[in-house]
């Protein structure tokens, strides 16, 4: 299934990019170049980096989830 269909991008790659070490928001954004123009996958991108992370026992440096809702807040400013 397609996360972010700005960057055509499925949920196998950002749960594979997880996997491989990235393991907040920033960093999926970075490698994958996700959440970059219209930002609705936000939401979805965080949970899913939130899951993965959890199934994997992978410790997180950064739950996004507040930092998401913020950006997507101030996104007319």
């Amino acid at each position: 299934m397609y996360v972010c269909l700005c960057s055509g991008v499925t949920t196998a790659q950002i749960i594979q990019c997880v996997q491989s070490g990235c393991k907040d928001l920033d960093a999926v954004t970075e490698t994958l170049g996700v959440g970059m123009n219209c930002g609705s996958c936000i939401y979805m991108i965080s949970d899913l980096i939130e899951k993965t992370v959890a199934k994997n026992s992978i410790q997180p440096t950064n739950v996004p989830h507040n930092r998401a809702r913020d950006f997507l807040t101030n996104v007319d400013d």
